[in-house]
């Protein structure tokens, strides 16, 4: 009986020293490891850095490794792009002429389009900039206005200011082409994309037609291979081909259905696209010239008119809303040929670096290679975002810097993350997605009420939906811990 009794005791005492080990384990767990580890979270590597509002950190995991951004690096080249250029900068393209205008309205002389890398030129995205219409119709009106009658020139589209290497040697080939990576160049119009219209029926694997390309790309030639998908099945039709030759290959599908269904494309070249539409307007009211020619650089010109971007703060908030690469790469080889005299990859990345440098940030973990995140060869470490983000919260000040930053649940590739959690209104976050890649960077008011600067980083993954959801697990920890 006693030693029934003894075994009981034992039994009781070894439970008791069991719970309370599993207490100490529960205690002494990281949730940010078990997140991380998770088979969910499909072998990437993560890193994570977080700092408080006075730059200590409170979080690192891996924040010194090296990882591809995607556009997070957008955050960097906005910013930059505002520090060094001033928040109220605008970008200016002039309208004028060279030589004379002689008896008869005869210009002896070129009609000058002078590029400045302005992306929104003629968008067709901005309520307050006049579309690509409004701007012939304005240079048309500018050139009748001063007497001209007819060009025995040319008209030059003057793109200089950029090298001539809009896209990046390291961009994915089956993203070229698409509207995406349109790049930048010296005279940028209508965002430098078109509307490509389909014909598709209300069953799905059947073969499509092309109805209408808008607006007209001259030499444009597309060989269609889209069939139909399933019903809402959404945009799965891709360009193929060469970025700079004028024959496209699309494949894929669209989703089958009554009407048409558009999807978009890079024109292969927006100064000669510019330059075929003014050439076409002027001539329907009676103003000849001898064609047009692209990259001609010219000095002095007559002044008939020019076009004002909005505000360099406006463009970028648009631009990282909506994550778009053609205003980043604008910026930054506005930023090159602000420094360095010609715009161009090579000097965007010179023309931030240094400035970067100037500001005491540690550039040995970073190299970038292009404006918008989408080359591979891109590199940062999460501890340099971090820093980056805390540091221009600062310089901004914190409302300022959350105007920029996309709001989670409201704007762009963020609108629907961290859905049905209480994080979701409390963050401003820059998204940054590729191949294997998925990042977040920005700023995150916690529960306590604090303002953190956050990176979260994956890479080397298969699966961007299942390492959403780790990372979504990752920011409501932030947010209610810290």
């Amino acid at each position: 009986m006693n030693r029934i009794l003894g075994a009981g005791r034992t039994i009781v005492i070894c439970l008791i020293f069991s719970l309370a080990f599993m207490t100490l384990e529960a205690q002494n767990s990281d949730p940010i490891a078990e997140i991380t580890n998770d088979p969910q979270s499909e072998g990437a590597i993560f890193g994570i850095s977080v700092l408080n509002e006075q730059g200590e950190r409170l979080i690192n995991v891996n924040g010194a490794t090296r990882m591809i951004p995607a556009s997070t690096l957008k955050l960097v080249t906005t910013l930059t792009s505002l520090d060094i250029l001033g928040e109220n900068y605008r970008y200016t393209t002039q309208v004028g002429y060279t030589g004379d205008i002689i008896e008869g309205g005869i210009l002896d002389g070129d009609l000058v389009i002078k590029g400045s890398g302005d992306p929104s030129l003629g968008s067709p995205e901005f309520d307050d900039v006049d579309s690509f219409d409004e701007v012939l119709d304005k240079i048309v009106n500018w050139v009748s206005g001063e007497g001209i009658k007819c060009i025995d020139g040319e008209i030059l589209l003057d793109g200089t200011l950029f090298d001539e290497s809009p896209v990046h040697g390291s961009w994915a080939w089956d993203d070229l082409t698409n509207y995406y990576t349109a790049g930048a160049w010296g005279l940028n119009v209508h965002e430098n994309l078109y509307h490509l219209y389909f014909s598709r029926g209300p069953e799905s694997d059947r073969p499509t037609s092309i109805d209408r390309v808008d607006p007209e790309v001259p030499g444009l030639k597309i060989e269609n291979f889209v069939t139909t998908g399933a019903r809402n099945s959404g945009d799965n039709a891709y360009l193929f081909g060469d970025p700079y030759q004028f024959t496209r290959w699309v494949q894929g599908t669209i989703p089958a259905g009554n009407g048409n269904f558009r999807i978009k494309g890079a024109i292969p070249n927006p100064m000669t696209f510019f330059g075929f539409h003014l050439s076409k307007k002027l001539e329907e009211e009676g103003i000849v010239s001898k064609g047009f020619a692209a990259r001609h650089e010219q000095g002095q010109i007559n002044a008939l008119g020019h076009f004002e971007s909005p505000y360099l703060f406006d463009l970028a908030d648009y631009a990282n809303a909506i994550s778009n690469n053609l205003f980043c790469e604008a910026f930054f080889r506005t930023l090159g040929a602000h420094e360095f005299e010609e715009g161009s990859f090579d000097t965007g990345s010179k023309a931030i670096r240094n400035h970067l440098k100037t500001l005491g940030l540690d550039i040995n973990g970073i190299v970038i290679k292009d404006g918008s995140g989408l080359s591979s060869r891109n590199r940062v470490t999460p501890n340099f975002l971090s820093q980056f983000v805390h540091l221009y919260s600062s310089k901004l000040g914190l409302e300022r810097m959350k105007s920029v930053l996309p709001k989670a649940g409201e704007e762009g590739s963020v609108r629907n993350l961290l859905n049905r959690r209480p994080s979701q209104d409390f963050s401003w976050l820059k998204s940054g997605s590729i191949n294997s890649v998925l990042a977040y960077a920005g700023i995150i008011q916690s529960r306590s009420g604090a303002h953190l600067s956050v990176a979260v980083m994956a890479n080397g993954h298969s699966s961007n939906r299942k390492v959403r959801a780790q990372i979504e697990k990752i920011i409501e920890h932030i947010y209610q811990q810290y």
